[in-house]
């Protein structure tokens, strides 16, 4: 009975690995999603793959590291998963997530909106507001030194301007 599995691939090679198992007949799924310069996998280094009979092959095919087993089977992955995730593909093959979630009591920004710093080393300085980093960090724009700065400063030291 077919069933969906997980691959992990070289670093950086997801899809290079997907076109050669799709050259072998597999069915594979690289969820991608949106980037600054063009796109990056939604799970770096893994993709989805269905199995039909034959599995042992994958492991020797050109990109990939291994298929992720449980003992000597390869790991089920639910087929409803997978159903969720490509319903969350765009018309641009981009899989959207839902937004972020605030978390309680804190100030949700918008881009470019005017904001200031209440303590460390920019205290009361007033700056543009970017973006949020990885690490719960704002991404704030300033003016210094004749041109314009980024910096990341702690989410509870920015408040609305």
């Amino acid at each position: 009975m077919p069933f969906w599995s997980v691959v992990r691939s070289l670093p950086r090679r997801e899809a290079f690995a997907a076109e050669q198992l799709g050259l072998r007949g597999y069915e594979t799924f690289l969820p991608l999603i949106p980037t600054k310069r063009a796109s990056a996998p939604l799970f770096a280094g893994y993709f989805f793959i269905r199995i039909i009979e034959q599995w042992r092959v994958v492991n020797r095919t050109l990109g990939v590291l291994c298929l992720v087993r449980v003992g000597d089977c390869p790991a089920r992955c639910p087929d409803n998963e997978i159903a969720r995730l490509k319903a969350l593909i765009d018309g641009h093959g981009f899989v959207r997530l839902p937004d972020r979630p605030s978390k309680p009591g804190r100030h949700v920004f918008k881009k470019d909106e005017g904001v200031k710093i209440l303590a460390g080393p920019f205290q009361g300085v007033a700056a543009l507001h970017s973006g949020l980093s990885a690490a719960e960090k704002e991404i704030l724009l300033i003016a210094m030194l004749g041109a314009t700065r980024r910096i990341r400063v702690p989410a509870h030291l920015v408040v609305p301007q």
